[in-house]
Order: C-alpha cells, then structure tokens, then sequence
C-alpha cells in the first residue's frame, strides 16, 4: 500500500474496442431485430474478459469492463428506463464540419462499419420509470 500512495494510480474512461461480431449484434438489438441471447450473452462474457485482461496487461490499476455489455452510452437508457424510445439527431452536428472541414471525411472512415448510430439519441416519448437491476445483473 505504501507504494501506491507514491504514485498516481492509472484509469481510463470510456468504451474499450469489442470484437466486431459483438458490435454486430449490439446493432441488432438497438434496432429491436432478433438475436440469439445465448450467444449475446457469451460473446459479451469473452470480450469483457479480454479488455479486462489487456487492461492487467498494460497495468491499469483502476479497471472497468470496458463497455462490452452495452452498445453505447447514449443509447443504454432505453434498456434501463421506460419511456425512452424515439430518436431524437443532436443539435449543432454541422458546426464541426465548418470548423473543421476535416471532420466528415474523419467521420466516414470512423462511420463505415457502425452498427449503433449514437447521433440519433433515444427521447423520452412517455412517463420514465427505472426498470429495476435486470440489465446490470444481465
């Protein structure tokens, strides 16, 4: 203990990469398309257990799951409160594109192969309730 209080612990924040296959079926649950929840379920349990094991690798000390089990962080709300459903695009997404001229063509590279489109954020359509720990537990 005496050590770590010598130096400044190392975290991250933020989603770390998943395998493509997840990201695939993470699509096709946001989009409410069927999907094999058995396989969700293992694929989620072997990614989680790879990012937790790159981030032992690379010495993290104050690790995460790295996102694994949920598509995004906009759209998560849905599957843990009601009333969040319709798709609401984000104000001022244009400003980039004139500050930065740049920025679209950055955008789609980084667009081509998404499966869950986080500029359209889910609204709230109806009274919001919390769904209760079936989610987290999932």
């Amino acid at each position: 203990m005496a050590n770590l209080e010598k130096r400044i612990l190392t975290a991250h924040a933020g989603s770390l990469p998943r395998p493509r296959s997840l990201d695939e079926m993470h699509g096709r649950r946001c989009r409410g398309e069927p999907l094999d929840e058995a396989e969700f379920k293992e694929a989620i349990e072997r990614a989680t257990a790879a990012v937790i094991k790159a981030q032992l690798d690379a010495s993290i000390d104050i690790g995460n799951d790295g996102d694994a089990a949920r598509e995004s962080f906009f759209t998560y709300i849905r599957h843990r409160m009601t009333g969040f459903w319709a798709t609401s695009r984000r104000k001022g997404s244009g400003r980039q594109m004139i500050e930065h001229p740049d920025f679209l063509e950055l955008m789609a590279r980084r667009s081509s192969g998404m499966t869950v489109r986080a500029i359209e954020t889910p609204t709230a359509v109806g009274p919001i309730e919390y769904r209760g720990t079936a989610e987290v537990e999932r």
